[in-house]
């Protein structure tokens, strides 16, 4: 995928999602069992402040550590998020790549559970 950010011409980057498209993120699970669902909540909260159309995989690598548990709590209460579970750790690239094979959506994006990025770059991917 090549991301292009366009200048609309005053200097500024476009900052509103375009209403006709959906957003796929995966977000890749390891060990994550402390912020998984606090940071899942925090990225909805932002997509749905924002008024994007949105689906979200949790790819979860099992560690052993509840970290799947809260996926299927997650997955159960929210229409918007799917989760897709692997017994071995197979990584991030493997997550991403499965999730976005099985989906149909106009942008594909992932993000580490940390949310380790600004996440308004999210408003620029469309």
């Amino acid at each position: 995928m090549i991301i292009i950010v366009k200048n609309n011409g005053s200097g500024t980057v476009n900052r509103t999602w375009n209403q006709n498209k959906k957003l796929l993120f995966v977000i890749p699970v390891y060990k994550e069992e402390k912020i998984l669902k606090k940071n899942t909540l925090k990225l909805m909260s932002f997509l749905d402040d924002n008024k994007i159309d949105y689906q979200i995989i949790l790819s979860i690598d099992d560690s052993g550590d509840g970290s799947i548990e809260i996926g299927k709590e997650l997955a159960s209460r929210y229409k918007n998020i799917d989760l897709i579970t692997h017994k071995d750790k197979l990584g991030r690239g493997f997550a991403v790549r499965e999730a976005w094979s099985k989906y149909n959506c106009d942008v594909y994006a992932f993000i580490d559970a940390d949310l380790s990025m600004n996440m308004d770059v999210i408003l620029v991917l469309n």
